[in-house]
């Protein structure tokens, strides 16, 4: 295997220090060995930023900021502190699986014509049994792209850097959600890209996702929809609209405690190899957390 081109992978961390074990050891594991982790500590009032230090790695890049600024911000600080080729992202509550660099690499070798490449999610429980699944895709080339909403989740993707270069791109830091759903839908405007059929990346939406959460991120939602809404309007119009429908639902969900069954119907059933493909990459990570934090 050629391991010549840099990835850069991105984590913002607020208070995850339950969870960066998993997720540290996750990336220390990866069967594709020239990667940078820019891990920036947003202000965080536990000792997160500890639990990166003790690790002795030289790839692992340690930023902290002095105060609480927002995922925004971090997002931002990470990006301008990439080299890499590639840019990926890890959420500091999430894992991913040891082949995830390699297997993405390997699709941008096959495609040079694509920009962007994405994977599907496994959606873990507090014991990080895979649940469900979503966001697998079809492997085939798509694009290039224009809309306002992104075809593509975002912690499960590897884009070009030297796209976000040429755009200028950057996160919003006002704001607090999805401000990485924007940054994306911005990247991918006349791109190509492939959403891959495989899960690759780990997801603890029971943990990190309410139905409330849900029904807050809905105004930001309508600040995405405002962003396109000149260059696509009637989707954007439709999508600013539909989100007050979707924030009364999960609101109502909410109230009557129902989260659980309405966030699950974003998701499907995973099937007995994706269980087993699931299986085997917990236990390689696991077996890393003990090789690390023993």
């Amino acid at each position: 295997m050629i391991e010549n081109e840099l990835v850069s992978i991105i984590m913002p961390c607020f208070n995850a220090h339950d969870t960066l074990p998993r997720a540290i050891s996750s990336v220390i594991a990866q069967t594709y060995g020239n990667w940078e982790l820019i891990f920036v500590d947003d202000g965080s009032t536990d000792d997160s930023a500890a639990v990166v230090a003790r690790i002795n790695d030289p790839r692992i890049k340690l930023i902290r900021l002095s105060e609480n600024r927002g995922r925004g911000i971090a997002r931002q600080v990470a990006l301008e502190n990439c080299r890499g080729v590639y840019i990926c992202m890890l959420d500091a509550d999430d894992w991913m699986y040891p082949n995830r660099i390699q297997a993405q690499i390997s699709v941008f070798r096959r495609y040079p014509e694509i920009s962007l490449v994405s994977s599907g999610f496994a959606i873990v429980d507090n014991t990080q049994d895979i649940i469900s699944a979503r966001f697998t895709g079809n492997d085939q080339v798509q694009g290039p792209y224009s809309g306002p909403v992104s075809p593509v989740a975002t912690a499960s993707s590897m884009l070009l850097r030297s796209v976000v270069v040429r755009k200028d791109l950057r996160y919003e830091a006002c704001m607090l959600l999805g401000q990485d759903s924007l940054f994306m839908a911005l990247f991918l405007q006349g791109e190509r890209y492939i959403r891959m059929s495989s899960i690759l990346y780990a997801y603890s939406e029971p943990m990190s996702v309410t139905a409330m959460k849900a029904a807050n991120s809905m105004r930001y939602v309508r600040r995405q929809a405002c962003t396109f809404m000149s260059e696509y309007p009637r989707e954007a119009l439709w999508m600013w609209g539909s989100s007050f429908g979707k924030e009364f639902v999960y609101r109502i969900a909410s109230l009557c405690r129902l989260d659980s069954i309405v966030l699950k119907r974003r998701s499907r059933t995973p099937t007995l190899e994706e269980c087993e493909a699931h299986a085997t990459a917990r236990v390689q990570v696991e077996e890393q957390i003990m090789a690390l934090f023993r």
